[in-house]
């Protein structure tokens, strides 16, 4: 997914909600750890949305209520505690307001290039820096997975055949990062099988083009998983290449 995207989603005290799945309301306090969640993430979404408006049937309605009114069912609607009727469009406007207002931490686009003759290998951040808005550039044909998996690491995976006969593949992916240190090193953890090599490439692109500052390459085998961390001076990532 290019755009970063928020949601809140809470289930609250009307009728038709299972019980064991409620999420008290907590007088609008539920409302607010969400928004502050999504909001408290460090990058900037590029929205946010709020799931509900008007689902009484999951009970997580957010539009004013008529309390006391039989709601056709027999039922009548319940208000929300403390809160006024309209007390979850209010709330809303000052997070939409709050939101609209806050500045963000800078994200810097670098592209990642992985290279293989295993039958997979991933990568996935360590320390030093969060990415995200992962966009796949390439991907050779013929490949099992090439994707960014869970959310937080990169698969790529060819066919364990292909990687016995030693066949070479490729793909490449721009992402941002945030929370890049000048003064640290972003840390990557390359882990793949235990058939050939993987090549990791990592290019600085705060220009017209990218430019590759470090690649690593890793065709060691251990007892067990195969990891190896990759060491990049965040700095080479954060100023223009030469």
């Amino acid at each position: 997914m290019r755009a970063a995207a928020a949601r809140l989603r809470w289930s609250g005290s009307g009728n038709g909600v299972c019980v064991p799945c409620l999420i008290p309301r907590l007088d609008g306090v539920t409302y607010a750890d969400q928004w502050t969640a999504a909001l408290g993430t460090g990058v900037q979404p590029e929205l946010v949305t709020v799931t509900s408006f008007n689902e009484w049937h999951e009970g997580s309605m957010i539009e004013p209520p008529a309390v006391g009114a039989d709601d056709g069912r027999g039922d009548a609607y319940a208000d929300f505690g403390k809160l006024p009727p309209d007390g979850y469009l209010t709330l809303t406007r000052q997070w939409i307001e709050k939101f609209l207002a806050m500045t963000w931490p800078p994200v810097i686009r670098v592209r990642i290039q992985i290279t293989t003759t295993s039958d997979w290998t991933t990568l996935h951040v360590i320390s030093g820096g969060a990415w995200l808005r992962p966009e796949l550039v390439s991907a050779d044909p013929g490949l099992v997975n090439s994707n960014m998996e869970n959310g937080d690491q990169l698969l790529l995976e060819q066919s364990l055949a292909d990687a016995q006969a030693g066949k070479q593949v490729q793909m490449t992916w721009d992402v941002q990062f945030s929370g890049l240190d000048p003064a640290k090193k972003l840390v990557l953890e390359i882990d793949r099988g235990d058939i050939g090599f993987t090549q990791v490439t990592v290019f600085n692109y705060l220009g017209d083009t990218p430019v590759a500052v470090k690649a690593f390459r890793w065709g060691g085998v251990t007892s067990d998983r195969n990891p190896f961390n990759a060491e990049i001076p965040a700095n080479s990532l954060l100023n223009p290449a030469p």
